[in-house]
């Protein structure tokens, strides 16, 4: 692959490669004292772990921030953990797919979208490739409401001080062009976006919608009274198709902890993300 947008024959490959080291992940003896793979069978997870890996690489360098989610670079390595996770046969068999699922889907969406004839503008491809060297900033989304200035302030804004990150907030920032435009192109330039989904502006939920087909990482956020789980909920709640994700609720209480956990969840991506 190349720093230009990928081919789908590339990504084709791509995916049958993810899909051989999955059956080798899964194909693991029945008997927990026999986990010893032949070493032509290891070599060959080995062979396509690598190239998963430099395929996964050059993505990141052409700015599609997919991270390898799998660290077991051998074969016994894979078998062992699967054997140490709780369930049965068919559970422990159904690991190594889980490990791959998320970047299976958006794979998947890539190849479609480049199949079609999809021609990015050279500008849209430029912002791709400028998120890679933009890896100091965090674009935030969020309802710009009197409620949500203590979260901003005590939980995004320390991610400066943290992590060496700049928090970008749209109303925050100067621009010649249409709000409207920036926050798209900011998107786009931003290897991670945050999307607090407080107060239920339609805004924010477009803008992280665009942001997951940017193949952007978008951390969601909320405050806890949001929950439509919650045993106590407020006059607000995240929506149904949303809730079922990842989300770091934050309590205008207990801003520390939301601090704590959010930073975390920074500091898992720039690992995963980094050329190291």
């Amino acid at each position: 692959m190349t720093t230009n947008l990928p081919n789908s024959l590339e990504i084709e490959d791509l995916l049958r490669n993810i899909e051989g080291i999955i059956g080798l992940g899964a194909s693991f003896p029945q008997e927990r004292f026999k986990l010893v793979p032949a070493p032509l069978v290891s070599e060959n997870y080995q062979i396509l772990w690598n190239a998963i890996d430099d395929s996964l690489r050059n993505l990141r360098e052409a700015g599609f921030p997919f991270p390898h989610q799998n660290p077991h670079r051998t074969l016994t390595a894979m078998w062992v953990w699967c054997w140490t996770l709780p369930g049965g046969a068919a559970q422990r068999m159904a690991r190594p797919r889980e490990l791959y699922a998320e970047t299976i889907g958006e794979l998947r969406v890539l190849r479609d979208a480049v199949s079609r004839g999809v021609d990015a503008p050279s500008e849209l491809l430029r912002e791709l490739r400028e998120s890679v060297r933009r890896r100091n900033e965090v674009f935030v989304i969020m309802a710009f409401r009197q409620e949500t200035e203590g979260f901003w302030l005590d939980v995004i804004k320390p991610l400066e001080q943290t992590l060496s990150l700049r928090p970008l907030r749209i109303d925050k920032e100067e621009t010649e062009v249409a709000i409207s435009e920036e926050i798209l192109s900011a998107i786009r330039r931003a290897l991670i976006v945050v999307c607090d989904l407080s107060f239920e502006r339609p805004n924010c939920y477009f803008e992280a919608g665009y942001a997951k087909g940017c193949f952007r990482r978008v951390l969601f956020t909320a405050r806890r009274d949001h929950d439509p789980r919650a045993t106590e909920k407020g006059e607000f709640k995240v929506h149904f198709d949303v809730d079922q994700l990842k989300i770091t609720w934050w309590d205008p209480s207990d801003f520390p902890q939301a601090k704590r956990e959010l930073e975390e969840r920074v500091r898992k991506i720039l690992a995963e993300i980094s050329e190291e």
